[in-house]
């Protein structure tokens, strides 16, 4: 940090440097970033360090997150409008104040945590969905069931899914799981995690899907309306509002979001 004014500056945020020795080490007993838009792999395995795939999923996180607030889809709460003779489903902010099993999935997807040994860990529903290809959430317009946002996080959850399916979490778990603190890591292990085809992937294998998206102007059609954020007044199981859980520090979030259910 720089005073302005002084020109004297200072190295803050010593907590999470690391020892020229042992780069890789983890320092923290969490992740430090954004729970919900980190990779699945990160979140699972505590001691791994990060690669290019990881930023790269996390585009998927953040896009699949916006959308999950601002668009229709499966898991949003609505209701029947006639307008001009025609009917339509639109965003019924009421009912999505009961809406528990949005609440549930996104609970789940992104923010659910528990400690194992040292470290918190999480994002096996991520894995899970990573893995089958397919989406946690369908999205859908008034007008149509495609579009931009469907294609793009479809289409990612597919290229993610090819390369998911060359991980093997016994392996992983042996070289970046919390185990690794105490059993030794055989070449075996270290071969078998370098098959994984995710630390292969480039900006390149993203770009596919992105391209093809905008190259269709009916993708980029943006008469579709935006819903309100569907996260205020969205519940927790036991009723506390999921907002107020889930904004603040992140240790926070992760520690209420895994104690409430």
């Amino acid at each position: 940090m720089i005073n302005a004014e002084t020109g004297k500056s200072f190295l803050n945020d010593w907590d999470f440097a690391k020892l020229v020795e042992n780069p890789g080490e983890a320092t923290a007993s969490d992740r430090s970033g954004t729970w919900p838009y980190m990779s699945a792999t990160l979140l699972m395995f505590p001691l791994k360090p990060n690669h290019l795939f990881d930023d790269l999923e996390s585009f998927l996180h953040v896009l699949q997150m916006l959308g999950m607030r601002f668009h229709l889809h499966s898991h949003s709460s609505t209701k029947m409008v006639t307008s001009g003779g025609r009917s339509s489903k639109v965003y019924n902010a009421v009912a999505n104040a009961k809406n528990t099993r949005f609440a549930t999935v996104l609970r789940s997807l992104c923010f659910l945590a528990h400690k194992w040994g040292q470290n918190f860990v999480g994002g096996q529903e991520k894995y899970l969905y990573l893995s089958l290809g397919e989406p946690p959430v369908l999205f859908s317009g008034p007008s149509r069931p495609s579009g931009a946002l469907p294609t793009l996080v479809s289409e990612w959850h597919k290229l993610f899914s090819q390369h998911y399916g060359t991980l093997e979490r016994m392996t992983w778990e042996a070289l970046w799981g919390e185990l690794h603190r105490e059993v030794p890591v055989s070449q075996s292990v270290r071969d078998s995690v370098a098959k994984c085809t995710l630390s292969k992937m480039t900006h390149e294998d993203l770009d596919g899907p992105w391209r093809a998206v905008l190259g269709d102007e009916a993708f980029l059609d943006s008469s579709e309306p935006k819903t309100e954020d569907q996260l205020e007044t969205l519940p927790l199981p036991d009723g506390t509002p999921f907002m107020k859980v889930s904004t603040g520090s992140k240790k926070r979030s992760v520690i209420s979001m895994s104690s409430s259910g």
